[in-house]
Formats: structure tokens, C-alpha cells, sequence
């Protein structure tokens, strides 16, 4: 087996489809890892049926069913859990997180402004990892992932304007560390970009060294070396050759940067390429095909 492949879940029916009709099946992982998300997931069913009032174990529940690509249960745990908690920002930011995912960009926009108000008055906090990274913390907080979905709701729209506010919001909350500064300014410098807002971008660029402690967005930080001339377009296509999410990533990039040269053709053509790969809930993905629905 590759490193997955889709296939009709459980009830044979897709969690999406694309902007362009086609249905969009369940990932099916390799037999260990999935064997992991269904151990974790088991745990998760439990945990809710020991503390169904428990707003953490309907977060964990929703986000162990997300790991399986299982969308729409997700997003249906989620739904019942805000009946719940009308006033949970965190239940806000993962649905709309899996909206996203099944190309329903709108919603995801109305809840992530909701949380957006919400979680304003309360203390941010660190937001724990499914999957652990290699260093251990986690790098992101709920401000920081609420802003940053925010944001590509809006990007994914086309609202480059308003996308724009929301990066430059989640910028005060990515300065803690390197992760969190090359996921948003790579957002942030596409979004300039976009809108032809080159003296910004480029500032943008300025924080960006090659030697930066990244431990998990890797792809965020070639992007960004690409953008700035430190890399050429065949060191991000090795650099993602080794997963189908790296690979959409990485192309996502590069059709930009054409884009950006003003090669729109080059640019389209990647975009095909990044939407020809398996891998359909990566955020390169899902851009690219946005894109290429938009008429790039």
C-alpha cells in the first residue's frame, strides 16, 4: 500500500466534495498508523461516555474522528457539543477547522469569527498536539489557531483584504517560536502578495533565515526560502517527494511563486499537479484547487 489511499468509509459515502463536484472519500491510512487513530479514537468514545458532559473529552472525541478523515462525525460531534457549550471558541475553532476540510469555507468563516469574539475574553493558552512533534511542546495556542484558520477561510475565499487583518493578528501570537513564525508569515506573505503588496511581503521575508529551529513545518519554511531566493523549485519538489501531504505543500508553493513571476500558465500547471495527488484535506490542496476554481 502508498502511504494511503481513499476509499469509501463505513457508510460508502464521501465527508465532501470538491469546489468542482467530485466526492471526496475517507483516507485510509497504512495499517499501523490506523490502528493507532482507532486506539486513540476508542479511548476518546470512552472518555465521553464516562464524562458526556465534559467539554475537553467532545473536543478530543471530535479531533480523534478528524485524525480518521472522518469529517463529518466530526463535525457532528462538534455541533452537539456547542448545544452543550454555546460559548466554547474551542469547539468553534475545530469545526471550523473541519469545514475547512470539506471545502465549506463560509461556515468555517462564521465560526471562526465567533471565536474569534469569544476567545477574547478569556487567557490564551497553549493548545496540545494530537500527534506530538519531535521536540514535544506544542507550538501553536488557541488564539493562534483561531486567527490562522481565520485566515485561510478567508484566503481559500478570495477575501485577501480581510485575510489580511486576521495574519496580522495571529502574527502576535506566532512570535514564541519558529514553528508558529513560518506557518503565519507564509500565509501572510501569499496574502500580500495576492494583492500586489510587494514592499510588505518582502518585509516579511526579512525574519526568515535558513537556520531557524523549525520541528514540524518544514514545508511552511522551504515556501518561504523559495520566496525569498535561499531555494530553487527542485529543492522543495525533493524536499516533498517523501509524503503526499509534503508534496501538495511544497507545489502549492511553487505554483505561487510562478504566479508571483508572473508565469500564470507555470503556476496553473502546478496547481494541476498539486490536486492530481491523493492527499485532498492538505491546506496545499485545497488552495490549489481553490485556485484553479477561481479561473487562475
Amino acid at each position: 500500500m502508498s502511504e494511503f489511499d481513499t476509499m469509501k468509509g463505513n457508510s460508502g459515502q464521501p465527508e465532501g466534495y470538491s469546489l468542482f463536484g467530485d466526492p471526496l472519500y475517507a483516507v485510509k491510512y497504512p495499517a499501523d498508523t490506523e490502528a493507532r487513530f482507532l486506539a486513540n479514537l476508542d479511548h476518546a468514545v470512552q472518555r465521553v461516555k464516562a464524562n458526556p458532559g465534559d467539554e475537553d473529552a467532545i473536543v478530543w472525541h471530535g479531533r480523534r474522528l478528524g485524525y480518521l478523515t472522518r469529517y463529518r462525525e466530526a463535525i457532528d460531534v462538534y455541533t452537539q457539543g456547542l448545544k452543550l457549550f454555546p460559548n466554547s471558541f474551542i469547539l468553534l475553532r475545530h469545526r471550523g477547522h473541519r469545514l475547512i476540510s470539506i471545502r465549506r469555507f463560509a461556515e468555517a468563516e462564521s465560526d471562526y469569527l465567533r471565536a474569534a469574539e469569544l476567545c477574547m475574553k478569556a487567557p490564551d493558552q497553549v493548545e496540545p498536539d494530537g500527534e506530538p512533534n519531535k521536540a514535544g511542546p506544542p507550538t501553536g495556542t488557541i488564539r493562534f489557531n483561531i486567527f490562522y484558520h481565520l485566515g485561510l477561510s478567508r484566503y481559500l475565499q478570495g477575501k485577501f483584504k480581510e485575510a489580511l487583518g486576521d495574519y496580522r493578528t495571529c502574527m502576535k501570537y506566532s512570535v514564541s517560536n519558529d514553528d508558529a513564525l513560518v506557518a503565519t508569515s507564509d500565509w501572510l506573505y501569499m496574502t500580500l502578495m495576492r494583492q500586489g503588496n510587494k514592499e510588505e511581503a518582502s518585509r516579511v521575508l526579512e525574519t526568515i533565515r535558513e537556520d531557524m529551529n523549525i520541528t514540524e513545518n518544514y514545508a511552511y519554511h522551504h515556501r518561504l526560502l523559495l520566496y525569498k531566493g535561499l531555494k530553487k523549485p527542485e529543492d522543495l519538489l525533493a524536499a516533498g517527494a517523501t509524503t503526499h501531504h509534503d508534496t501538495a505543500t511544497h507545489g502549492y508553493g511553487i505554483g505561487n511563486w510562478h504566479y508571483y513571476h508572473g508565469r500564470a500558465g507555470e503556476a496553473k500547471a502546478m496547481f494541476e499537479k498539486v490536486v492530481a495527488t491523493a492527499f485532498w484535506p492538505a491546506f496545499g490542496f485545497i488552495a490549489a484547487e481553490a485556485d484553479l476554481h477561481r479561473g487562475l
